[in-house]
């Protein structure tokens, strides 16, 4: 679920919580420039959240941070025992964002993680 950057911690958990989203994808200009998960969202003071972006909660992320959506599982599985983030995006071909993959949740579903 994109969310743009600027957006205050209150809205984005609004829109997370209607999309049942364990993450949010922040973009600016049409970019994507972060990922922002529902506990980064959370640690942020309740009284703060109307006023604070959700860019100060979100992870910035960079080409390492993608994944192809049709990449292996075998091989992708053996690939995140060696990275160090904790969420990724999974990518389109054509570069679409198709959605967040999450450590936790890779490990909750008996994958490696």
């Amino acid at each position: 679920m994109p969310v743009e950057s600027g957006t205050t911690c209150a809205a984005a958990i609004e829109t997370a919580e209607s999309a049942a989203a364990g993450a949010l994808v922040v973009t600016k200009d049409g970019r994507t420039v972060g990922i922002v998960r529902n506990s980064a969202l959370a640690a942020v003071p309740e009284a703060q959240r109307p006023e604070v972006a959700i860019d100060a909660a979100a992870r910035r992320i960079g080409g390492a941070d993608r994944i192809p959506a049709d990449r292996p599982i075998g091989n992708l599985a053996e690939w995140l025992q060696n990275v160090a983030a904790d969420e990724w995006l999974l990518v389109e071909a054509d570069g679409r964002i198709f959605g967040v993959l999450i450590r936790s949740d890779l490990a909750a579903v008996g994958g490696n993680g």
